[in-house]
């Protein structure tokens, strides 16, 4: 069953309407929430050097892309129902973008669940700047890498026949899905699997936690130095496992066994959002699981309240 036919007779003005509305209200405070923190994870030295600030800096970097890329153009696509310009390029870059942040989230996420377990467990693996360097730095650096020369790969080198459809979101699939093993490959390790394991991981970090906290060995693992980090992870997971649980889970059912037509209309009029949800909910996600970030931000603008206070008495004496 072709996707795009039916995401063509799926989607109405009351439906675009709708989801143009709901992204619309979040992304401006996202947006200034999401440079906010990345702004100072990267300008304050001691948020900038604890290396599990990292890969949240990271994934924070790909949702400010994203609202600053992505976003304005799927509102643009909503708000008119086509997509505009039509031009070869404009498509080619916006697939390109697209699949690259999405997958760049993805195998972030991944990394930063499994990252956790070392950071918690195994801290002294990081402990020196060589362990640091091979464990810590060089993944970051090879995930961002691999991911942007595999989509520039199959989307903008790999010679297949594009067929842009302007009445769709990102002028439909790229043209490489039309080819089973390179799509299949992608759907595996760039979304489903990564989703598996970052729930996989997620709870198994909680029941390592609560079974060495048990024993004897407790007090090998400064817990309290930790809680925050293991709070942190589980706060964007959570948002993540909600956000692409439901949408990874009925790709694969569509894939093995097929979807009625009324899962078929959810997948493609709403759950195909779900990844633009997710980077305008991610922001305002970290408020609660980067506090020295919120803190910092509440004592800048209560000093600048005190400053404002002094200051305009001073106008009317």
């Amino acid at each position: 069953m072709n996707n795009n036919s039916i995401f063509t007779l799926s989607e109405t003005i009351l439906t675009r309407n709708s989801k143009f509305g709901i992204l619309l209200i979040l992304e401006p405070p996202s947006l200034l929430c999401n440079f906010i923190f990345v702004f100072y994870l990267i300008i304050d030295h001691n948020l900038r050097v604890a290396i599990h600030h990292h890969v949240i800096l990271a994934l924070l970097i790909v949702s400010l892309l994203t609202n600053l890329i992505e976003i304005p153009r799927i509102l643009h696509y909503l708000r008119i129902g086509i997509v505009t310009p039509q031009t070869t390029m404009s498509c080619l870059m916006w697939q390109w973008c697209d699949y690259l942040l999405y997958g760049q989230a993805n195998v972030l996420m991944l990394w930063a669940s499994f990252e956790r377990h070392i950071l918690v467990f195994h801290s002294h693996f990081v402990s020196t700047t060589r362990g640091r360097l091979f464990i810590h730095y060089l993944p970051l650096f090879l995930i961002i890498i691999y991911l942007i020369l595999f989509y520039t790969i199959v989307i903008l080198i790999y010679p297949c026949k594009r067929n842009f459809d302007f009445e769709l979101p990102l002028c439909g699939q790229p043209c490489f899905t039309d080819y089973s093993i390179l799509s299949l490959y992608d759907l595996f390790i760039h979304s489903w699997l990564p989703t598996f394991f970052i729930a996989i991981l997620s709870v198994s970090l909680v029941v390592r936690v609560i079974n060495r906290k048990r024993t004897l060995l407790q007090q090998d693992i400064p817990w309290r130095k930790h809680r925050r980090m293991i709070l942190q992870l589980l706060s964007i997971s959570c948002l993540y496992l909600i956000c692409m649980g439901p949408y990874t889970l009925i790709q694969v059912i569509d894939l093995l066994v097929g979807l009625p037509d009324g899962a078929e209309y959810i997948k493609n009029v709403y759950f195909f959002y779900v990844y633009w949800l997710l980077t305008l909910l991610l922001p305002y996600t970290c408020i609660g699981c980067l506090p020295e970030v919120t803190n910092k931000i509440k004592r800048r603008i209560r000093s600048w309240i005190n400053r404002t206070n002094i200051i305009t008495p001073s106008l009317f004496t």
